[in-house]
Formats: C-alpha cells, sequence, structure tokens
C-alpha cells in the first residue's frame, strides 16, 4: 500500500484525468443502480409475502400439520429466515395451538 499516484506510476498506469459530466454520470449511474436494487428487494419480499400466504392456504386446504412449525422445532436449527418463515405460517394459519391472527381478527 502506498499514495495512489505512486502505485499507479509504479504500474505505469496514468491516472484517469475527469471531463466536464464524469462525475456527474457515475453519480446518475450509482444512483440508477441502487434505485434497480431497492426496487428488486420490495418485490422480492412482495413474493415471499404472497407466497407465505398462499403456501398457508394450502396447507390448511390440505388439513397441514402444523407441528412442523413448532417453535421448538426451529429454534433447534440454527437458521433465522427458516424460523421466521415458520413464525409467519403460525402467524397465518389457525389451529387450537396457534391461534391465527387473521382468525382472531374475523372473530370480532
Amino acid at each position: 500500500w502506498g499514495d495512489a499516484l505512486e502505485v499507479l506510476a509504479a504500474n505505469g498506469i496514468t491516472p484517469y484525468q475527469m471531463k466536464a459530466k464524469d462525475g456527474l454520470s457515475s453519480i446518475n449511474g450509482t444512483q440508477f443502480i441502487c434505485a434497480v436494487g431497492a426496487e428488486a428487494l420490495h418485490r422480492a419480499k412482495h413474493c415471499l409475502n404472497t407466497t407465505l400466504v398462499t403456501c398457508s392456504l394450502i396447507l390448511d386446504i390440505l388439513f397441514g400439520h402444523m407441528e412442523a412449525f413448532d417453535e421448538r422445532v426451529h429454534e433447534i436449527r440454527p437458521h433465522s429466515g427458516q424460523q421466521r418463515v415458520a413464525a409467519a405460517f403460525r402467524a397465518l394459519c389457525h389451529s387450537a395451538k396457534y391461534p391465527s391472527e387473521i382468525y382472531e381478527l374475523e372473530k370480532h
């Protein structure tokens, strides 16, 4: 490591001299990529939520077993994403052990 000019000179590289609008174009590109990334993240979260609701409905229709989403099972495995998905299923699906938040809202 050293001074940037020294390192460039040692490797036979001349520094780039920025011209008019070079700085602006680099900033605009960065903002665009950041915006595209934020949009992709937003869409991915929406897809995840849609998938959780759809799978919860299918689990309910097919009389699936909620024991698979028991909190104790998922505490053994150190996967935070898996634990969050299991918690989402417990919140969406109604059973005597795990009353659904949706069920509780509709009950009143």
